[in-house]
């Protein structure tokens, strides 16, 4: 049968089984996903009508992970209407991998010089390619562009003492990998016995998965740098992601701060990094902090544009020794005076609720207060060591007094917990009758005067106040409170939630 007789007789077909059929082709899930033809490309599929064209293109090019390798062709083949069929972009940098006569040695300045070459040589070409995406007009007004992901690993580290990282290293922002260990590890000079790691990582074992405290950072010396002299702006993404996927932080004064200041549209930022390591020769998590003010300070409070900031600070015992974290007290001021004008922020395990809520403290001078009112804010959520049986009812009180310049406010969720504790403050507006929550394994109860505090919040609604008990052995660790938040699908994005409930059972 000829290709044109072909097409005509699919032609003929109503409209509703050619759609059946098709998606027959790209559905994984289906029962036909099994059959010998499932295992063609489906790019070959394009190649059969403009119908089918149009139809797998679309899938095609939805999600792009790409290889800093894979930028000339990134350039070359999204042209045109393929443009608006992408959704999501994951720049996933591969560093040059490394074997057991360095993996327990912290990079060479040779090295870090190496990786940042090809961080700077990679972002700078993305954004050249990105740059020019709006102005052919693909994207109409107002429509959203593609969600941007960065991360950046050796395919080394899960090879020596961060095999664990095996299990998740081919995740993706929006599914699992079938991947990582069929069988228990067992490796006794990476500290592995049948499958769990009686040998903790020595510092510079640690500085080799987690790079240079300071991160990854442009070097203008990097030939793509030298060539553009300015990193281009970009107007088509409106997110930026850094998931938990992989160790390594990137600089925010050399990196996070100009990339940022040039996605000029950007209006979400889902923020994953991992805590600093403390070694004997510095604190990484005090240089990450310092970072992080910055990122508060200045970026968060000159991008205009963003409405939506989720940041979630993880820790790992086999890396962080301290189970408690020391406050750094400026973040939570700078985050409350910087996000201002968000609809949503979520701080979780860098940032103390009593320090955003600092100019409402008791015995404050009231002047602090002067310019903060969040009239956007819809979702806020935050943790803090005062949720504890002694302070609780002061910070639930504080909290009332800030949510009073919150009109919009929907749900605000504080929480706290480790292992063999929790306790979680909810407050939720619901129709004609708003509702707080006090959840803990002590079984805590609000005073009357936080109630009455939350009252004035609610607007004289009736207010339902409700305490729950937890039973503490059930908080195995941070983790073990995310199963009890509402707000927890928008603390952390979904493959990173999965991700960290599924290693805590390990």
């Amino acid at each position: 049968m000829s290709l044109q007789s072909s097409t005509t007789c699919w032609g003929r077909l109503p409209p509703e089984l050619r759609m059946i059929a098709l998606e027959m082709l790209v559905e994984p899930n289906s029962e036909q996903s099994t059959s010998p033809w499932r295992k063609h490309n489906q790019s070959a599929y394009a190649a059969v009508c403009r119908e089918w064209q149009y139809f797998f293109e679309r899938t095609n090019f939805q999600r792009l992970t790409i290889h800093q390798s894979d930028l000339l062709e990134l350039g070359r083949i999204v042209q045109g209407q393929r443009r608006m069929f992408v959704k999501w972009i994951w720049l996933r940098l591969e560093l040059p991998e490394y074997d057991c006569k360095c993996c327990n040695k912290q990079e060479s300045s040779k090295e870090i010089r190496s990786h940042n070459f090809v961080f700077t040589n990679a972002l700078w070409d993305l954004f050249a390619i990105l740059s020019t995406w709006e102005k052919k007009g693909e994207f109409g007004v107002g429509e959203r562009g593609p969600t941007l992901e960065l991360s950046a690993h050796s395919p080394s580290d899960s090879k020596h003492f961060r095999t664990k990282l095996d299990s998740r290293i081919n995740d993706t922002a929006w599914s699992r990998s079938r991947g990582g260990p069929k069988k228990r590890h067992h490796d006794c000079a990476h500290g592995w016995k049948k499958g769990r790691q009686t040998r903790w990582s020595r510092d510079d074992a640690k500085m080799r998965v987690f790079g240079h405290p300071g991160g990854l950072k442009f070097d203008l010396r990097a030939p793509s740098a030298r060539k553009m002299r300015t990193l281009p702006k970009v107007r088509v993404i409106k997110s930026l992601v850094i998931r938990r996927q992989f160790y390594r932080a990137f600089s925010v004064a050399k990196a996070l701060q100009p990339i940022i200041q040039c996605l000029t549209q950007l209006e979400n930022f889902i923020y994953e990094p991992w805590r600093g390591i403390d070694t004997k020769g510095h604190s990484g998590r005090a240089i990450r902090d310092m970072e992080h003010h910055l990122l508060f300070l200045d970026v968060f409070k000159y991008r205009r544009s963003l409405r939506r900031v989720s940041i979630f600070e993880d820790f790992n015992y086999v890396f962080h020794w301290r189970r408690e974290r020391r406050r750094y007290t400026l973040l939570g001021e700078d985050l409350a005076r910087s996000s201002r004008n968000f609809e949503e922020l979520h701080a979780s395990l860098n940032v103390d609720a009593k320090d955003f809520f600092h100019a409402f403290w008791p015995g404050q001078d009231p002047k602090a207060k002067k310019g903060l009112e969040w009239k956007n804010l819809k979702y806020l959520s935050l943790t803090s060591h005062w949720l504890n049986p002694w302070d609780c009812d002061q910070l639930v009180r504080t909290a009332a007094a800030a949510a009073q310049r919150m009109p919009q406010l929907e749900i605000m969720e504080l929480w706290n917990g480790g292992e063999g504790h929790l306790c979680i403050f909810r407050y939720e507006r619901q129709v004609n009758r708003p509702r707080i929550q006090l959840v803990s394994t002590w079984g805590g109860q609000l005073g009357a005067q936080a109630r009455a505090c939350w009252r004035v919040v609610a607007r004289e609604h009736e207010l339902q106040a409700e305490p729950f008990y937890l039973d503490a052995s059930l908080i195995k660790s941070h983790v073990s409170v995310l199963h009890y938040l509402v707000l927890k699908r928008r603390l952390l994005s979904e493959i990173s939630l999965q991700q960290m409930q599924t290693e805590a059972k390990r």
